[in-house]
């Protein structure tokens, strides 16, 4: 994997850092919403999933897996596209859109919980701090990546350098 040449080695070496964490975030998440299905209702209450989703679990409808596969869908595609910067797998299409894209969700994600948390009791608790701080953390991997993969393709001659103007 070549670095490139405008930026300091260690800038390179932390914003690796970066994208290695939005990868592992998304992974967890996928695991975590795998798991649910597998390990049943006590997952999904821990988790605080909707209740809609618990009362679909204990009603055996379709709602509760659907959601949860999608959401992991969603949560692989966002590690995948992260991955994608580091070598790990093939570039997907419109690479830093996506990544843009996801960064932009992770943040407001983040950012929002102390808004909504004013009006909304029920979402001052320690596992909503904790999963907005995670998702804030990965938002910043995702912007990471995202000016990674700017700076590689600048590299490569396939966009023209900041810097050249």
């Amino acid at each position: 994997m070549s670095i490139p040449l405008s930026y300091p080695i260690h800038t390179v070496h932390i914003t690796n850092i970066l994208v290695v964490l939005a990868v592992l975030v998304s992974s967890a998440g996928v695991a975590i919403h795998l798991g649910a299905l597998v390990a049943g209702l006590s997952w999904l209450v821990f988790f605080n999933a909707p209740a809609s989703v618990v009362d679909s679990y204990k009603a055996g409808t379709w709602f509760a897996p659907v959601s949860c596969v999608v959401i992991a869908a969603l949560m692989a595609t966002c590690g995948y596209y992260a991955a994608s910067v580091l070598g790990w797998v093939r570039r997907p299409p419109l690479q830093r859109l996506g990544l843009a894209t996801m960064a932009a969700i992770c943040m407001i994600r983040a950012l929002l919980l102390p808004i909504l948390a004013v009006s909304n009791p029920e979402l001052r608790n320690t596992f909503e701090i904790v999963a907005a701080a995670v998702w804030g953390l990965a938002g910043i991997g995702f912007m990471a990546a995202f000016v990674l993969a700017r700076a590689r393709r600048e590299q490569s001659g396939i966009l023209p350098s900041l810097d050249a103007a």
